[in-house]
């Protein structure tokens, strides 16, 4: 396997698949706190960029059907997002263990900006989708890359509080996105949208540029491309299924019940895939793991309400209630309150170090209360 060594000016540390955990703890812990706080805002930068990008572009897109139409198509935009980011997710973070976590930071995050630039510019609803399409296979390598980062520079205990500082990042743009969507609406222009994402993504490119060092040995690469393949395909299947049916085709059509045979089809041959491969892209064993497991569960159905919600109030707020984007942005914000995720670290007695999603609060009633002001009381 390949070996990385990973530093700001003067941080050093070694990440290798078979090291021995402590080793690799004490190698990364060494070095000035200067440097890594630089390679932590830049890294900061990128995931608040990725993370705003759902909340403010949802804000903004009943604005952008007044202007490009496509009201039959508009979930498209998020749709589209979303499966570039998920197929390439499961390859890119066994390629940054091999080949770096700097390049496909940088890669990432140019095709994000990319995609940023050419949204700005689409003169039609289809064009915005394909644009969409690109800016979200930047995203799906930029996010992984970054929590991959932040584990290569930190030991277990103090690798579990800054991942929860960065969960704290994503929360904080489900919190401000909808706001500043709005704002970035009314009083500037629906483009500026995505046009934002470059001034300061160019910040985010210079330090991690700059002060993320990394030292790499040669050796033998082994890429299960197959595993990958298999991976984008059911997941791709699956979205597709879920998006058409029920809405462009009956949810007993064959159309639909295809897409679904493919999905479990592409499972089967995953399965089989990744018990015949030595360096699998998706280990069976880690389905073991009850944390791995639930944690993946809860994620999943938070994600229904989250993107649901990002779609559908702020079309709901400003083409029933008759309410500008601004306000339409606060509501949306009380809702994103829903999905506090706080991370935390529990040390097991023979030293594993368990990492896990604590406090998933529900605060529904919120959304509807008198306690969140006049605007939601309209509702």
């Amino acid at each position: 396997m390949t070996e990385r060594r990973l530093s700001g000016p003067n941080l050093s540390g070694a990440v290798a698949g078979s090291a021995p955990v402590k080793e690799k703890q004490e190698s990364l812990m060494a070095g000035d706190r200067r440097g890594r706080a630089l390679v932590i805002f830049g890294l900061m930068m990128g995931m608040l960029l990725s993370a705003l990008d759902q909340t403010v572009v949802g804000t903004a897109m009943p604005t952008i059907i007044g202007i490009l139409g496509g009201m039959s198509i508009m979930t498209w935009v998020t749709t589209a997002y979303l499966l570039t980011s998920t197929a390439v997710v499961p390859i890119v973070g066994k390629l940054s263990d091999l080949y770096g976590r700097k390049l496909f930071y940088i890669l990432g995050f140019g095709i994000f900006m990319l995609g940023s630039a050419l949204c700005g510019t689409a003169q039609s609803m289809e064009q915005l989708i394909v644009y969409r399409a690109i800016q979200g296979l930047g995203g799906g390598i930029t996010m992984p890359t970054v929590m991959t980062i932040v584990g290569d520079l930190f030991p277990g205990r103090q690798r579990a509080k800054m991942q929860g500082l960065f969960f704290g990042v994503w929360g904080l743009a489900s919190v401000i996105g909808p706001q500043v969507g709005g704002w970035i609406v009314d009083y500037l222009n629906w483009r500026w949208v995505f046009y934002i994402n470059l001034p300061f993504g160019l910040v985010a490119i210079l330090f991690i540029s700059l002060f993320l060092k990394e030292k790499r040995v040669g050796g033998e690469k082994q890429v299960d491309y197959g595993g990958a393949v298999m991976v984008a395909a059911a997941s791709v299947c699956l979205l597709l299924a879920l998006t058409f049916g029920g809405k462009d085709y009956p949810w007993g059509s064959w159309q639909i019940l295809s897409l679904f045979g493919l999905t479990a089809f592409f499972i089967v041959l995953l399965v089989w895939q990744e018990r015949r491969h030595p360096d699998p892209i998706l280990p069976p064993d880690i389905f073991r793991n009850r944390i791995f497991v639930i944690t993946s569960l809860v994620g999943f159905l938070m994600g229904f309400g989250m993107f649901g919600s990002i779609i559908f109030i702020p079309l709901f707020m400003q083409g029933v209630v008759g309410v500008s984007a601004s306000v339409a942005g606060s509501v949306l914000t009380f809702s994103q309150r829903n999905y506090d995720q706080n991370g935390g670290t529990n040390k097991a007695d023979d030293g594993r170090q368990w990492q896990g999603w604590f406090g998933v609060t529900g605060k529904h009633g919120s959304f509807a209360g008198g306690s969140d002001g006049e605007t939601a009381g309209r509702i």
